[in-house]
């Protein structure tokens, strides 16, 4: 193996590297940075500092260089602003990437690049430039879950590669053709469209190897090179011969009028985009009225579908994993392998808004896949919550994690309530069986195991809290509250101008206003994804800083005693 594992800043290839080598134990394993570090007796910030970024390159490349030439077989994971067009056909270069990527990272511990630059505006501007890069030059992606941290069967066989996909296509982009007959022996259907290939290389496929399960599929203005094979035509280009019709016009209500104009036998494929549930809900019941040969494929400007492209496995002939497209709506193959088999009778997830960084469904993901079920994140707003969480239970939703901003919203849906959620008038825990709703919360015992290190002589400053401030002065009583948008004390009072603690509570919003005028030892962080603005205010200001996790880690072993509780009764 001669392999190289390269992404974004912080994406985490040193961590994943840990855990590559444990897959692959007789495979030499190096993360170049320390390589670098042992070379220079210097660590990657004070390298920086002294020479710059030049000079830092140079060295990365001579030390890449040795590596290779000393070790017949290798895994290397790269830095970010490693020069992977160099690397030669003979080492396979993966793409390591998540979800977040695109939202920015912010770091404590890293050297600057671009000082003339905030820390997030910093990581923007290379991700601008490194993303065409990454994708330029990968020979494949591995779309690491968010908030994986240990060696875990289902990530070994990702990378791997020991496994066969059979009830989802691959879309092909003319820069895999060269892996062709190993996309083949992991994917049973594979998708040729004619905007993404060139003619002649879907001719070689189709003709090379005709007893593959191959789509083409007509997205231009070209007929398909061999009549006889399975195609699927845009009705903007539609001619008889295909067994599939698909409308990619995003309004759904002309989508389902184009599609009714065909009167042949054809499986028809609605494609809109959605932006709403109610918009959803109309196209899940036009393909419920004829399933065998309807599909639906919703999709959004940011991936507010795939827990229902997910879902649609079980009920509906043609589904999709992403693949070098972004097409973001698209699941990854490890959030498709996490699916059962069978349709299981309910499955669980998370709800809320700006949830794309969360690690809840991989927290919980163990613990339903014991259940043979599945856990997925769901982003819904507040008026498709109140509105529409009828139809996630008629899909069969049985657990839910509810985050802001729908927690007092969820309190009133639910038909019976623990003491706790009525205590803090909100909930972030349901429970659904034969639906009727119970409501839990455990934000306070997760905030009081964060809280635990705050002595009691000790003063404290609350930023921002929203639907978590009855939590907040249940645990902190003598807390001083601040307005994240005012910026003045709830209570109308002056405040200190210093405190021990600032418990940051408060979103990345137009809205949201910074603490500038005063001082802080230590910022408790309610959130824990990489671009929070606690997390840049900490860095701007080179405060101690703790994140969220441990909290959300604490919750969700409660919400997991909540949800046990169906199986004892």
């Amino acid at each position: 193996m001669k392999r190289v594992l390269f992404g974004h800043r912080g994406v985490g290839k040193t961590s994943l590297l840990k855990r590559h080598a444990t897959y692959f134990r007789e495979i030499p394993h190096f993360d170049l940075d320390f390589e670098i570090e042992k070379k220079t007796k210097s660590s990657i910030t004070e390298f920086f500092k002294e020479y710059g970024e030049h000079e830092f390159r140079k060295v990365e490349t001579e030390v890449f260089n040795d590596l290779i030439k000393k070790n017949d077989n290798f895994v290397i994971a790269l830095g970010a602003g490693f020069d992977i067009s160099i690397l030669n056909a003979s080492i396979e270069k993966v793409f390591v990437r998540r979800a977040t990527d695109k939202d920015g990272r912010i770091f404590l511990n890293r050297p600057r690049l671009d000082k003339d630059l905030g820390p997030l505006q910093e990581y923007e501007h290379r991700f601008q430039i490194r993303e065409p890069i990454f994708q330029q030059y990968a020979d494949r992606i591995y779309e690491m879950p968010e908030g994986v941290s240990e060696s875990n069967i289902l990530e070994k066989v990702v990378l791997s590669g020991f496994f066969s996909l059979v009830d989802a296509f691959y879309t092909l982009t003319e820069n895999e053709v060269v892996s062709i007959e190993t996309l083949q022996a992991l994917y049973k259907n594979i998708e040729l469209r004619t905007d993404l290939l060139k003619t002649e290389t879907i001719s070689y496929l189709l003709d090379k190897y005709p007893q593959h399960n191959w789509l083409v599929s007509i997205r231009t203005n070209v007929r398909p090179l061999n009549p006889s094979k399975n195609c699927d035509v845009d009705i903007n280009y539609y001619f008889s011969g295909c067994l599939i019709v698909s409308s990619h016009a995003d309004s759904i209500d002309r989508g389902i009028s184009e599609l009714s104009k065909i009167n042949e036998e054809l499986h028809l494929k609605l494609c809109p985009k959605i932006e709403n549930f109610s918009d959803l809900i109309k196209g899940y019941r036009w393909q419920q009225l004829d399933p065998k040969n309807r599909s639906f494929l919703p999709r959004s400007e940011n991936a507010k579908w795939k827990w229902y492209r997910q879902l649609a496995k079980y009920f509906q002939k043609m589904n999709f994993v992403r693949s070098f497209t972004n097409s973001y709506d698209q699941p990854s193959v490890s959030e498709w392998l996490i699916l059962p088999e069978q349709r299981p009778l309910n499955w669980a997830a998370l709800l809320g808004e700006g949830i794309q960084a969360s690690q809840s469904p991989q927290i919980h993901q163990r613990f339903f896949a014991e259940r043979h079920t599945f856990f997925t994140a769901i982003p819904i707003s507040i008026d498709d919550f109140k509105n529409h969480f009828n139809f996630l239970i008629e899909l069969g939703l049985g657990f839910s994690a509810i985050t802001s901003p729908l927690k007092e919203s969820a309190l009133q849906l639910a038909n019976s309530k623990s003491e706790t959620a009525e205590q803090l008038k909100s909930a972030n825990t349901f429970l659904i069986e034969k639906s009727q709703i119970q409501a839990h919360n455990t934000d306070l015992e997760g905030f009081q195991k964060l809280a635990s290190i705050i002595q009691a002589n000790e003063s404290v400053a609350v930023w921002g809290g929203g639907g978590t401030l009855a939590m907040l002065k249940s645990v902190l009583p003598l807390a001083e509250f601040f307005s994240s948008q005012t910026g003045r004390l709830r209570n109308g009072e002056k405040a200190s101008g210093h405190y021990d603690y600032l418990v940051w509570a408060a979103p990345r919003s137009p809205s949201t206003g910074w603490p500038e005028d005063l001082k802080f030892s230590t910022l408790i962080d309610l959130n824990y994804s990489e671009n929070s603005p606690g997390l840049e205010f900490a860095a701007r200001h080179n405060i101690r800083y703790i994140n969220g996790l441990q909290m959300l880690k604490f919750q969700a072993m409660k919400q997991q005693k909540f949800w046990s509780q169906s199986e004892r009764e």
